[in-house]
């Protein structure tokens, strides 16, 4: 009996794909770091699914001081962690590898509030800054502001791949186009209003914007369809556009507030209605995977996996699978959540 157990469990476990998940709820153990102004301002460890503070603040532990400000962002490049207080004018740098402190860049001097960021390669990373339209090219060898260069109206979101770096510029309704190798905008593409989220696909051929319908901020009384905007890299052209939402998810009601391109050619979209699933190889297709009103979405590659969560007085934690949106694994946190970042 206890071969013919064996042999059952083992023929599970074959059947199961490379993209498939075999999760134990009571023996997985998933480590994250949070920022919170949970008895201040500081960056979290939780362990999912517990729940439970296995660190009070990683901000304390790497930077030997408390944060004086909201950290809104965290981002790494694969070496490196990058952590947004754009109140304090910087952005502070931990190595990987170690853990430890290594760098705080410094963007006071030009009064920029750094908010988002994008490695071109690996030397250069590209930041958005706060209310400005000053992006600023950061020099990762010695981590400080190379230069600043002049984007747009109001540049928002940003994305980058092979020596093209995309940028959505939500007053102006274009999409700037950054040539690494000049450092210069070289063209804007006009797309549909409100642009606000983007991503390039895997193979670097398309980059899809995702544009709310409204230019400028949501008080806006002139509201459009959400739309999915698709660019031909090559001819940097507009190849395709698809409305955010259908039947009783109308696009017209919809504001998104997230967008990540997973490694198994989906996007994800979440508005403050549901969230979206595209098909990337398929332009014209669109599906409503779950209809939870989430306040963030972000992508960790190394596990394969989105992480959903809501920002409150009582946030949760969703981990879902990258292609069918599947969550095989929730937690709680008592407070907001302003930014997560995967430990594991």
């Amino acid at each position: 009996m206890k071969i013919f157990t064996l042999l059952i469990l083992i023929a599970l476990i074959a059947s199961c794909s490379a993209k498939e998940k075999v999760v134990n709820p009571i023996d997985e153990n998933r480590s994250f770091m949070i920022s919170t102004d949970v008895g201040g301002y500081s960056l979290k460890g939780i362990n999912l699914p517990s729940g439970n503070i296995h660190e009070e603040d990683y901000y304390r532990k790497f930077f030997a001081e408390e944060a004086k400000n909201k950290i809104t962002a965290i981002a790494d490049n694969g070496m490196d962690v990058f952590f947004f207080v754009p109140e304090d004018m910087k952005i502070l740098v931990v190595g990987k590898s170690d853990m430890l402190m290594k760098a705080v860049i410094d963007f006071a001097p030009y009064g920029l509030k750094p908010v988002s960021i994008t490695f071109a390669n690996a030397t250069d990373a590209y930041v958005l800054n706060q209310e400005s339209n000053d992006v600023s090219i950061v020099d990762l060898t010695v981590y400080e502001v190379a230069r600043n260069i002049k984007c747009g109206i109001q540049p928002v979101g940003i994305s980058s791949y092979g020596n093209q770096v995309y940028i959505t510029d939500k007053v102006a309704n274009l999409v700037h186009v950054i040539d690494t190798r000049t450092r210069a905008v070289e063209e804007s593409i006009p797309v549909h209003p409100g642009p606000t989220f983007i991503r390039f696909t895997d193979d670097g051929k398309s980059a899809i914007v995702i544009s709310s319908g409204v230019s400028g901020t949501e008080e806006n009384p002139m509201k459009d369809n959400a739309m999915v905007t698709y660019i031909d890299v090559e001819t940097r052209t507009v190849s395709s556009t698809l409305d955010l939402g259908f039947g009783q998810m109308a696009a017209l009601d919809q504001y998104p507030r997230g967008f990540e391109v997973t490694e198994t050619e989906w996007g994800f979209v979440q508005t403050q209605m549901g969230l979206f699933r595209l098909d990337l190889r398929n332009p014209d297709k669109i599906a409503l995977m779950l209809r939870i009103a989430y306040d963030g979405i972000a992508y960790n590659r190394v596990n394969s996996e989105l992480i959903l969560y809501t920002s409150g007085d009582n946030s949760e934690i969703s981990l879902a699978d990258d292609s069918t949106a599947e969550i095989f694994q929730k937690g709680k946190f008592a407070g907001k959540i302003f930014a997560i970042y995967p430990n594991n």
